[in-house]
């Protein structure tokens, strides 16, 4: 049941960050598959803060280059706004890693 429970907290957070983050970060969120592993990646704690800044501020922000970051995928990047603001994304993120961890801890 525990691996269903995840299973459905990475499918519903996927879809939300599809809906809403995709915009500011298509390289993370441009489809299901990639929020998918995005998701994986912050639940294992990998740069999870890089993908939250990239949320708030849009992928072409100066703080990462104009795109620097997408290694070679920079035509991705079409678009960097920050309307997201600051208080969907950090909840978005820091709501799933509580979940996350307490979720992955009880496989163990």
């Amino acid at each position: 049941y525990v691996m269903l429970m995840v299973f459905l907290l990475f499918y519903l957070w996927a879809v939300v960050g599809v809906i809403f983050l995709a915009e500011n970060d298509p390289f993370n969120f441009g489809n299901l598959h990639l929020a998918f592993l995005a998701l994986w990646r912050s639940a294992t704690g990998d740069d999870w803060t890089d993908m939250m800044y990239t949320a708030f501020y849009g992928c072409k922000s100066h703080l990462y280059g104009g795109g620097a970051d997408y290694g070679g995928h920079v035509d991705l990047c079409k678009q960097g706004s920050d309307a997201m603001g600051l208080i969907f994304p950090t909840f978005y993120f820091i709501v799933f890693q509580v979940l996350a961890s307490m979720m992955l801890i009880n496989m163990f």
